[in-house]
């Protein structure tokens, strides 16, 4: 491990690499990633990203798929409130 959080250096690399991937897919305007007020934990930008990660990311169930794809959203966003599970 090269960091004191316990993620590697290629992990952090790859999900620097799928947020610009998948930034340079989606359209810049549209799909709004700030929230409109205190209570929205899910804007329109994220549920987007989540359904594409959805799509592309393992796990047998739905909520596997979703939990993997909630946590990649996370760590694409860290400075970003966190969606709600």
């Amino acid at each position: 491990m090269s960091s004191h959080d316990g993620k590697t250096n290629a992990s952090r690399s790859y999900t620097a690499q799928l947020h610009r991937a998948i930034g340079a897919l989606l359209p810049h305007q549209g799909l709004r990633l700030l929230p409109l007020d205190d209570k929205e934990r899910w804007t329109p930008r994220y549920l987007v990203i989540t359904a594409v990660l959805m799509a592309c990311l393992g796990g047998d169930l739905l909520v596997d798929r979703f939990a993997t794809a909630r946590r990649a959203l996370v760590r694409m966003y860290l400075t970003r409130r966190r969606p709600g599970k």
